[in-house]
């Protein structure tokens, strides 16, 4: 079968040349063109070539960019440094190199010191650069194609290859470029001559190129890594991993199209990213500490490698719009300037470095950076601490992440999930999603009993009621001792909402006391008459049902009366008299008839109306 490659189309426009230090001139035939499948052969002789090459190692700096100046920030400590460049596009880090574009030239500075370190002449916009310690590979953006450029350190452009196809982000490894494009390959290419050495064929969407920890890998979605099972990539036996599939907020993903543009200001797409490091384990291809790092805008979360589970999450200062997976660690620069070195396990900030002013944008290298474990608090209150940043910007990430703290059983995720509630700045969407969460709680009840000794209270800046409604559904399934004096309080104030009201009553349906008699009856007598819509007669209902079961004879003949009186809506009246036969007649799981309650049986039309009822709808203040 032909696939696109060595012999070249028409629609290829190339020249590769070998030259010395003056502009780029030259002509000759691209290696971007079609091929015969070779099922794998060019890429094992590579590999039998380079399986002992030694890998440059990335220096441990983030550069950031900020009106026209690069400032470098080494992730050791060490002391920063800055020099002016008037960039056209974001710097790149690879090797010991940051290689930059503008004024018509390609411009290497060294990464630890910011000293120049080449300059050479090319046309077209940064696309990416890898470095083998004595050539630099360049892509860049020119036209509606590309420029592959690689440039000694003496500043001489050794080789150019112009071409109609895009190309991706290169990497090198001891003279070959490794050249991801069309989506599928990865050409090998003599450096000096420009020749196609191997090609190589993936099932999987490829952009990037790059090197890591002592071995060269390419990929876009998952990260594929070059050794001697990469003659089987075609057949999807190429040693190949992927950070498994969840939801996230942004979609982020490991790496952006190669089409993508990469101006000097970041993006949406630099401040919603995911970073991961390979790393082998008994020669299989994993991910490094079993773990991948998601970014959303300033929140920065750690997700286990097998499955996607949250295992902490952190929010910065600012922005986040740089970062890299390192080995053990992984670290993030912010819009503010500042430099995270995060404990790939825990989410600990093990060392935090500054910039010294606000950056436009943020490139981050690690290779060899090691430092001691950082311990982090457990992932329920770290939770907690990123939920109570108010930022409507981080709502979807937030309803996300109050997902994961529901399923915790933890008691602190229940007192942040009232805290949520209770707060007039959360978000409408978030507050409702804790109320939800709340309701189905089974621990932290002395969380709940302390959140309902609050009422509103205008002239005290008690300005939201407590989440009542579902602290109530909480305590009563937990059955929580001490729960029913803090409910009689709500039951009767005014100022608790109808929907909270029917939740209240439900719960001292099961949680209330002798002591409490005297509450349910107040209760009782001002709503059994007067109440209107569903709430406030389920609200009755359960009360009536707490008065058969703690009231004694006294509470019996309340209800009775009441019913006696014919002053009830007739819909009332069938709830209420369902919840008497429970009691009269108790069945398997008696002791919760507002089951029954809230559904009550078919009720013959009477021929007289019942009682008006009053206008407002409200229901009546307690006396």
């Amino acid at each position: 079968m032909k696939l696109p490659s060595l012999a070249g189309l028409a629609a290829v426009s190339t020249m590769v040349v070998a030259c010395g230090g003056a502009p780029l001139v030259g002509g000759g035939t691209s290696p971007f063109g079609e091929w015969n499948d070779d099922q794998g052969a060019s890429a094992a002789t590579l590999w039998s070539r380079l399986k002992g090459a030694p890998v440059v190692r990335a220096t441990d700096v983030a550069v950031g960019v900020a009106n026209g100046k690069l400032i470098g920030v080494p992730l050791d400590g060490s002391a920063k440094w800055t020099t002016s460049y008037a960039l056209d596009a974001r710097p790149v880090l690879t090797g010991s190199l940051v290689v930059a574009t503008g004024g018509g030239n390609i411009v290497a500075f060294d990464a630890k010191s910011g000293q120049k370190v080449w300059t050479a002449s090319s046309p077209g916009s940064l696309r990416g650069a890898g470095d083998d310690g004595a050539l630099t590979a360049v892509v860049l953006g020119h036209g509606k194609g590309s420029l592959l450029v690689v440039v000694s350190r003496d500043g001489r452009v050794v080789s150019r290859t112009e071409t109609d196809v895009s190309l991706g982000t290169p990497a090198m490894l001891s003279g070959v470029v490794f050249v991801p494009w069309g989506s599928q390959y990865v050409s090998a290419i003599d450096a000096k001559s420009g020749s196609e050495l191997a090609r190589i064929l993936v099932r999987e969407k490829t952009s990037h190129a790059w090197t890591a920890g002592g071995h060269l890998y390419f990929g876009e979605v998952g990260i594929f890594r070059f050794d001697d099972k990469t003659r089987f990539a075609s057949q999807n036996r190429a040693s190949h991993v992927t950070v498994p599939p969840r939801e996230l907020a942004g979609s982020p993903t490991l790496f952006s199209a190669p089409e993508t543009k990469f101006p000097i200001i970041a993006g949406a797409r630099d401040r919603i990213r995911l970073y991961a490091r390979a790393a082998d384990r008994e020669g299989a291809l994993t991910l490094d500490s079993g773990r991948y790092f998601a970014t959303y805008y300033r929140l920065v979360m750690g997700l286990r490698a097998e499955r996607g589970q949250l295992t902490w999450a952190l929010a910065r200062p600012a922005d986040v719009i740089g970062g890299v997976a390192g080995s053990g660690v992984m670290a993030v620069c912010d819009a503010s300037g500042k430099v995270a070195v995060i404990d790939a396990q825990s989410g600990g900030v093990a060392r935090e470095l500054d910039a010294g002013e606000a950056l436009q944008s943020c490139v981050v290298g690690m290779d060899e950076l090691r430092v001691p474990h950082a311990a982090a608090p457990p992932l329920a209150q770290q939770l907690a601490d990123v939920l109570g940043k108010k930022d409507a910007e981080l709502a979807t990430a937030h309803r996300l992440l109050l997902r994961e703290l529901a399923t915790l059983e933890d008691e602190v995720a229940t007192k942040a999930l009232i805290d949520l509630v209770s707060d007039s700045k959360t978000p409408v969407p978030v507050a409702a999603d804790a109320r939800t969460s709340l309701a189905g709680r089974r621990n932290g009840g002395r969380f709940m009993i302390e959140a309902l000794r609050r009422h509103y209270d205008f002239l005290s800046d008690v300005l939201i009621p407590p989440p009542s409604g579902p602290i109530a559904q909480a305590l009563g399934r937990m059955k929580e001792p001490g729960a029913a004096q803090v409910l009689v309080l709500h039951l009767l104030d005014p100022a608790t909402p109808d929907a909270d009201l029917r939740h209240i009553a439900a719960a001292l349906a099961t949680v209330a006391r002798p002591d409490d008699a005297k509450e349910l009856r107040q209760f009782f007598a001002m709503y059994h008459g007067t109440a209107q819509g569903d709430d406030q007669e389920l609200a009755v209902t359960s009360v009536a049902q707490a008065l058969l079961r703690v009231g004694g004879k006294d509470g019996k003949a309340t209800v009775d009366a009441a019913l006696a009186r014919g002053s009830m809506a007739e819909t009332l009246k069938a709830r209420i008299q369902s919840v008497l036969e429970a009691n009269t007649h108790p069945k398997d799981g008696a002791g919760d008839a507002s089951k029954d309650a809230a559904t009550p049986k078919p009720v013959a039309k009477p021929d007289a109306k019942p009682d008006a009822k009053p206008d407002a709808k409200k229901k009546p203040p307690a006396k």
